[in-house]
């Protein structure tokens, strides 16, 4: 839930101060470790299991089909990472989008992700296969990637930036 209504709060609550949005996300995020502390358990069963596939070692993983898929991984979560770090001041400077708005096209993108992950993901998986829902994913987080430098009004900021987070969350 917060990453889908996060970025919409956060939008909201900048508009009151800049300062705002970090200070709730604080709170929350201390409310929600305190909560998980108090109410989730450890296992009991964690020490009974036993994962082969931890037994392997990492070069052989590494260098394994799964091994590619992993490191690509690591990109599209460092490519995630930059464009919601980066892309305020590009749309800032590109159509003049303040941070109100660019909270709302980040829920759209949350929105997104979340239906794929809630529903479609198991789906594709059942029909094509992991590996090859991750290579869907991986090229639609590209294609939403390079579309986001043609953004020219919200509409096309929301579709280009979901065409992203649907592939982020065929990934994830």
């Amino acid at each position: 839930l917060g990453f889908v209504f996060g970025p919409a709060i956060g939008g909201v609550l900048s508009d009151i101060s800049l300062v705002l949005p970090f200070i709730v996300a604080g709170i929350c995020s201390t409310l929600t470790a305190v909560g998980v502390l108090i109410f989730l358990k450890e296992s009991p069963t964690k020490t009974k299991r036993q994962d082969t596939r931890l037994n392997k070692s990492v070069t052989k993983i590494l260098f394994s089909n799964d091994g590619l898929l992993l490191v690509l991984q690591v990109f599209v979560t460092l490519s995630l990472a930059t464009l919601e770090v980066t892309f305020a001041y590009f749309a800032a400077e590109k159509i003049g989008m303040d941070s109100f708005t660019l909270g709302f096209v980040f829920m759209i993108m949350g929105l997104c992700a979340a239906a794929v992950q809630g529903g479609l993901i198991g789906v594709l998986v059942k029909k094509l296969g992991e590996q090859k829902v991750i290579m869907l994913g991986l090229a639609l987080s590209t294609v939403g990637f390079i579309t986001i430098l043609f953004i020219s009004n919200f509409i096309t900021t929301a579709i280009f930036i979901s065409i992203f987070g649907v592939g982020n969350g065929l990934i994830r």
